[in-house]
């Protein structure tokens, strides 16, 4: 069981990685794509190992390191279990791997294994990203004792199986509730998207309170903080004081993490087959309605499809949709707080005092703001990657470049245009000055976007996907459009930031008017190709 455990972890984590494309694909594009994102995802990873080493080294220096240890076992477990949650249950019981693997002489605990190994390698690898810079800066900070560098070595493997094992349950549950439901994938949406706003909300509430709180009410917050964490993660204190020195704690930690795997594992490799074929058929029930067929024009025909095609994918919504969210939610946080003590509460926090001239200064640079958040929901950048292994059907129909092109940007519009307006209304309400550069600057990036993320995909497809998260965040195309995207906003808040008044006006015009024709090149030099072209 464990040589065939090992085999299958091994060609997953290729699978998953690129890393067969690598080696083996001959295609020097895709290969070149895949080391730059095996790249990007270092640089992440470096980045927030630089964000987790600088708050250990803030605690330290507040006073605080006794809740360093704590920090070092509750923050891995928690992201694990966040980017864990949704793709837990998905990747456990996957149906085109069973079906290919079934007929092979493998023992289920062996697949299961396997794949809960296949989590793991993601898993482990943001345990050790959270986890370690914290750790070090508190051994080189404290100097706890020889001991406590060897129980931080040998706890890392152990961190991620309990929040690991705790997904993957939560996951299985998902789905076995909401297979066979109508509006399953809908409720998971909308849950997806609170959890976001959630997360949002409470990010701009920490940071405009933290603007007003001393060190100590920081320090009272913190310790309540981890009292909490004690209550509702007990695993996370058993390690803590593991690291402190309580040799019988850590073994408790370590036993128990180890005990609920493996129980996990033996659990459900008896009873995969079953499991599998009961979601599947669930899965596959009356869920289908047959409706009556209508003609309609071909635009709104392929519009149509397109919008049923976006809202399908839960994964491709919510990567998409945050951006508009994030938009609207700003402008209510702009709306209740109003001119005067928005600006105070931002500057305050950059260090600069807050009046008339901020206000103003804020205002010029709020369709930046919202331009970013409509260039962050960019729907077009993976349009086409999303038709997959489906493209030849519309390759083999009558349509033309232009007729899917047009109905792709038409569901980008579909998503900007509400946000923008409602956005600009709240404003207006909560008295800001909404001249037409608030609601027309926007709306020329989002179309530039638009048109970019079409050009450029049609440019580097990736139409070889085997999952849609694949699709959605593996995308070069996705990448460039972000990053041209952000460089155009970036010349609309030098403008705001060194010119006013009718010169900033007159820039921000010119910079429109590029934007545009930019956008109608690349829109004249996508339709005059051809859809067999693409792939």
């Amino acid at each position: 069981m464990i040589k065939q455990c090992m085999l299958l972890w091994k060609l997953q984590l290729r699978k998953c990685f690129g890393i067969n494309e690598i080696i083996h694909g001959k295609d020097e594009g895709k290969k070149t794509r895949q080391v730059l994102f095996l790249c990007l995802y270092l640089l992440v990873g470096i980045m927030m190992a630089g964000y987790v080493a600088a708050a250990a080294f803030l605690l330290c220096y507040a006073g605080l390191a006794r809740l360093v240890p704590l920090l070092t076992a509750a923050l891995p477990g928690i992201v694990v279990f966040v980017f864990a949650l949704l793709k837990a249950g998905p990747t456990l019981f996957e149906k085109g791997d069973r079906e290919i693997l079934s007929p092979l002489p493998l023992r289920p605990a062996a697949l299961i294994a396997s794949r809960f190994f296949n989590l793991y390698s993601g898993a482990f690898a943001l345990s050790a990203v959270s986890a370690l810079p914290a750790g070090l800066i508190y051994l080189i900070l404290e100097r706890p004792g020889p001991l406590c560098p060897l129980l931080l070595a040998a706890g890392l493997p152990f961190m991620p199986l309990l929040p690991l094992t705790a997904a993957c349950i939560l996951g299985t549950l998902v789905m076995a509730l909401s297979a066979g439901a109508r509006h399953a994938r809908a409720a998971m949406l909308l849950l997806t998207l609170l959890g976001a706003l959630a997360v949002v909300c409470g990010s701009l509430y920490l940071s405009f309170s933290s603007g007003t709180m001393d060190l100590q009410d920081l320090s009272v917050l913190l310790e309540v903080g981890m009292l909490w964490i004690k209550r509702f993660i007990p695993t996370a204190a058993l390690y803590a004081a593991g690291l402190s020195g309580d040799i019988p704690a850590f073994a408790g930690y370590v036993g128990l993490s180890a005990l609920i795997f493996t129980g996990f594992v033996l659990a459900v490799g008896r009873r995969y087959d079953r499991l599998c074929g009961l979601l599947q058929e669930r899965r596959a029930g009356k869920t289908f309605r047959m409706k009556g067929q209508s003609a309609s024009p071909l635009l709104w025909a392929v519009y149509t499809k397109e919008i049923r095609r976006y809202f399908s994918s839960n994964v491709y919504v919510v990567n998409t949709m945050i951006g508009w969210l994030m938009m609207v939610v700003f402008s209510a946080f702009f709306l209740f707080l109003g001119p005067q003590r928005a600006a105070e509460a931002i500057w305050r926090q950059m260090g600069e005092e807050g009046g008339g001239r901020s206000v103003e200064r804020l205002t010029r640079e709020l369709p930046c703001l919202l331009a970013f958040c409509g260039v962050a929901g960019n729907t077009t950048a993976v349009s086409w990657s999303m038709e997959g292994k489906n493209m030849w059907i519309s390759q083999t129909l009558p349509l033309s470049v232009r007729m899917m092109a047009a109905a792709k940007f038409l569901v980008n519009l579909t998503s900007a245009i509400p946000a923008l307006l409602l956005s600009w209304l709240l404003l207006s309400l909560g008295g800001w000055k909404t001249g037409p550069s608030l609601f027309l600057l926007p709306l020329c990036h989002i179309l530039f976007s638009a048109a970019l993320g079409l050009w450029m995909n049609r440019k580097l497809p990736n139409l070889d996907w085997s999952s849609e998260t694949e699709a959605v965040k593996r995308g070069a195309s996705q990448f460039g459009t972000a990053l041209f995207g952000m460089l155009s906003i970036s010349v609309s808040a030098a403008a705001a930031f060194f010119l006013e008044g009718s010169g900033l006006t007159l820039v921000w015009s010119l910079w429109a008017v590029g934007m545009l024709a930019a956008c109608a090149a690349l829109l004249w030099d996508l339709c005059r190709k051809d859809l067999r072209g693409i792939g």
